[in-house]
């Protein structure tokens, strides 16, 4: 397997260059930390009972870009570790720039690749996990009974 480095250039009014990476794995938990909690806080908010909830890693994937564009928090994060920008410097661009280089580190860390890979990582875990067994008969009852 080949792994390339996924590199999107986004150019600013002003000429500059804003490369945006994949995130180096520290800050790929750091993220993945702070996303936690906003989905934690999310499920709490609108009174989900989490361990109810059908939803698969795939539809979640699908999910995120949506929940980090409402998100400033995990904005800051995933650009300034996407990117040589600091925040402060983040926080001073026009809108539609700031929006390009979003899109472009949703694009860049979201991908395809990575959600597949993630879905491999989450499908593999779950079959570890060994299913409940159900009782197949009520102690002193037979099912036909």
């Amino acid at each position: 397997m080949t792994i390339k480095q996924k590199i999107q250039t986004v150019e600013l009014a002003d000429g500059r260059r804003i490369e945006v990476r994949r995130l180096k794995w520290k800050a790929t938990r750091a993220f993945l930390a702070q996303l936690g909690g906003v989905l934690s806080g999310l499920f709490k908010g609108i009174g989900a009972d989490v361990t109810a909830l059908e939803v698969t890693v795939a539809e979640m994937a699908d999910r995120l870009p949506e929940l980090i564009a409402g998100s400033d928090e995990l904005i800051v994060s995933l650009v300034t570790g996407a990117t040589a920008l600091k925040a402060e410097e983040f926080g001073e661009l026009d809108a539609l720039e700031a929006s390009e280089i979003l899109a472009a580190a949703i694009a860049v860390n979201l991908d395809a690749e990575l959600k597949n890979c993630w879905a491999a990582i989450g499908n593999t875990i779950a079959g570890l996990i060994p299913a409940q067994s159900l009782p197949t008969a009520v102690k002193g009852k037979t099912p036909t009974s």
